[in-house]
């Protein structure tokens, strides 16, 4: 539990995103929308669109549910891709 005792000095503020180089973000700022967070109604729509045409599945894959999420994420935030 050692491991767990950690202490985070803020300096400053973090740096902001470069949300004008999302293209995700603007399609939806250009048609007057902000962007959605994907709850599970709209997971139950678009899922099987995503079934139909995923590949076989790897060990390693994240399951597409988090990565829809993790674009809507960037575009909602603008945080720069790492």
């Amino acid at each position: 539990m050692d491991l767990l005792n950690v202490r985070v000095k803020i300096t400053g503020m973090p740096p902001r995103g470069r949300r004008d180089d999302c293209t995700l973000a603007k399609g939806f700022a250009d048609r007057g929308r902000g962007v959605p967070v994907l709850t599970d109604e709209g997971w139950q729509k678009i899922e099987p669109v995503l079934a139909a045409v995923s590949r076989r599945k790897r060990a390693n894959e994240i399951p597409a549910r988090w990565a829809v999420e993790a674009f809507l994420c960037k575009a909602r935030t603008g945080v720069p891709r790492s």
